[in-house]
């Protein structure tokens, strides 16, 4: 028997009943966005991603979307894909007051400082205030930018970002009571701020607290999963302790979670650094200053590397340009006055070491390096009293001894070179310099049996 043939009517009804139940399946834009939003919460910000460009595959010109996918890239860290989405969700239509300050702030990240002065002049709201202060700061102009978030805190009291700019200010100048206090402030009005919930981290951390610190970055991390900035924070942490391994597994953290950032490369720098891998360092800090070749931080660390592998012209570049940017920096300069000794220019390590040996009169290691450099321009009697200086803070520390006694031993004072000497030996773990320049003492006193 023949099977029925279906009616005209009713095979456009099947196809359009398939088409309606696919549809069904399917999840519509609004649900994208929605899955998006739940990704980047729990700091999935890649996936966020994929969802938010599904979407705008779907419908390229939906304001809306470019601007959630601006947020999300701005924090996976990818300022420059931020910057494109925000401003092509600016160009549909999407809400100005809501766009712009993330716009601003990735303007900032790529330290385009002059487009955001020029992009937010006119507006006196605090969100652009800020942004203009920020960009200041970019520059250098540290006293503008105090006058701008002053303008904002005028406007909002309790205005985050202003309280925050001048909480970095005080803690720069050292107040970190202060600037407790003002990351405090911002904290009330809104407790789940990641910048001031990373900002108490950081004041906690030049205050020496670095238990508290840790507790304070873990909190935000716990707060804000996936927050790159934060792993990297507890990464310098531990490399700080030692905890090498640990700091790894947070920088590993950090890169699953964001785009590629300086911030990540250069903390892998510093960990491969104080592993005593410097050529691995090297690697890393040279893709960082192939893009950014005046980056501040990387600067100085190249020239430690350098000093390390014992390029001393490469250190001395790297470091004078650093110095260029951060006159009497305290680290540049004592690095740089380690690479002018080693290049036999102990008069001009010794120019560079009395600003800071007036600043810093009980510093060991600088006590020592100038010692080293008096000793090598013959200024014997000035090298034996720092280096004694050094060995009075330290005395269980017997290279300083042995360092006193070979500047007593050059300047022909031999009775006491050689009772420094005898005692820095006695000390245990003592060079085996030090025991050679007692022989070397008793043989300049004829004492041949000692």
């Amino acid at each position: 028997m023949p099977l029925p043939v279906p009616s005209r009517s009713a095979v456009p009804a099947a196809v359009l009943a398939a088409l309606l139940n696919a549809c069904h399946h399917a999840p519509d834009v609004a649900a994208l966005q929605a899955q998006a939003r739940q990704y980047a919460q729990r700091g999935e910000y890649k996936s966020a991603v994929i969802q938010l460009k599904n979407v705008l595959q779907r419908e390229p010109r939906n304001a809306g979307a470019r601007q959630q996918l601006g947020a999300t890239y701005l924090d996976q860290g990818d300022a420059v894909s931020a910057e494109k989405e925000l401003q092509r969700a600016l160009d549909l239509g999407a809400p100005a007051a809501q766009v712009r300050p993330l716009l601003g702030k990735a303007l900032l990240r790529q330290g385009k400082y002059q487009a955001v002065l020029d992009g937010f002049a006119a507006d006196a709201e605090p969100d652009n205030l800020c942004l203009r202060a920020e960009a200041q700061i970019g520059l250098g102009h540290a006293d503008l930018a105090r006058a701008l978030f002053a303008q904002a805190l005028a406007r909002d009291p309790d205005f985050a970002p202003a309280l925050l700019g001048q909480a970095r200010f005080a803690l720069a100048a050292g107040q970190t009571d202060t600037a407790a206090q003002l990351v405090d402030h911002a904290l009330k009005r809104h407790p789940d701020d990641a910048d001031s919930l990373r900002l108490r981290g950081d004041v906690l951390r030049v205050a020496g607290k670095r238990t508290e610190a840790l507790a304070a970055y873990r909190h935000l991390l716990a707060v804000h999963p996936g927050f790159a900035a934060a792993h990297i924070d507890v990464a310098n942490l531990l490399i700080d302790a030692g905890q090498f391994d640990a700091a790894r597994a947070e920088l590993n953290a950090a890169r699953a979670s964001s785009a590629p950032s300086l911030s990540v490369f250069f903390a892998q720098a510093m960990l491969d650094y104080r592993q005593g891998k410097p050529a691995a360092a090297l690697d890393g800090l040279q893709q960082i200053l192939r893009v950014a070749p005046e980056h501040g931080p990387s600067l100085l660390l190249t020239g430690a590397v350098e000093l390390a592998l014992n390029s001393l012209p490469l250190a001395e570049q790297h470091l004078n340009q650093y110095l260029s940017h951060e006159p009497g920096h305290a680290l540049a300069t004592r690095l740089l006055a380690q690479v002018h000794v080693r290049n036999n220019k102990p008069e001009a390590a010794l120019a560079l070491l009395a600003p800071l040996l007036d600043a810093h009169p009980d510093d060991v290691e600088l006590l020592a390096l100038a010692g080293e450099a008096n000793l090598r321009a013959n200024h014997n009697e000035r090298a034996a009293a720092l280096f004694e200086r050094a060995s009075a803070l330290q005395p269980r520390q017997p290279l300083l001894q042995a360092a006193a006694g070979l500047s007593r031993l050059r300047d022909g004072d031999m009775a006491r070179a050689a009772a420094e000497l005898e005692h820095a030996t006695s000390l245990g773990g003592a060079p085996r310099r030090a025991s050679s320049l007692l022989v070397m003492s008793h043989l300049g006193e004829h004492q041949f049996d000692k």
